[in-house]
């Protein structure tokens, strides 16, 4: 028994060894300006900003972008491609993590704001990235210059 338990694990290490590894690309942490919108804010013309940092990077069929708050607490968007049967194509889909804004997996969805929040801003040297959560929370990044 103790033979096989030995062969066993030497088996395990060494297909181990040959499996390449599936790890993520991190991008280089980037200081940014970073907003968390609602319907209310838009309607009362308030843009709440808060410092950040951006943690982002690629692989393995998706992508993530991490906003880590000043107040150390983070928010988390995946963004995957899933393969569609009906239509035979890849269709990317976003996942919004949260906990402190009770945000679990909530479905996304990534759009460009412009200097005045307009969406699908005519000058796109100036856009930001936001990305929509269903339950009303539009996440936003501007890159620190």
């Amino acid at each position: 028994m103790k033979n096989v338990t030995l062969s066993a694990i030497a088996a395990m290490i060494a297909i181990s060894a040959l499996t390449p590894a599936i790890e993520a690309r991190p991008y280089p942490d980037t200081v940014a300006t970073c907003y968390a919108l609602t319907a209310a804010d838009f309607d009362a013309g308030r843009v709440p900003a808060a410092p950040c940092v951006i943690r982002s990077g690629y692989g393995a069929g998706g992508d993530y972008t991490i906003f880590v708050w000043g107040d150390g607490s983070e928010t988390r968007i995946v963004g995957e491609d899933e393969y569609n049967q009906h239509t035979r194509q890849y269709e990317r889909r976003y996942l919004v993590n949260d906990t402190s804004r009770g945000l679990n997996n909530a479905p996304g969805e990534w759009q460009s704001r412009g200097v005045w929040f307009e969406l699908d801003p005519v000058d796109h040297d100036d856009a930001m990235p936001c990305f929509a959560s269903s339950p009303g929370v539009e996440f936003c990044y501007r890159i620190s210059q």
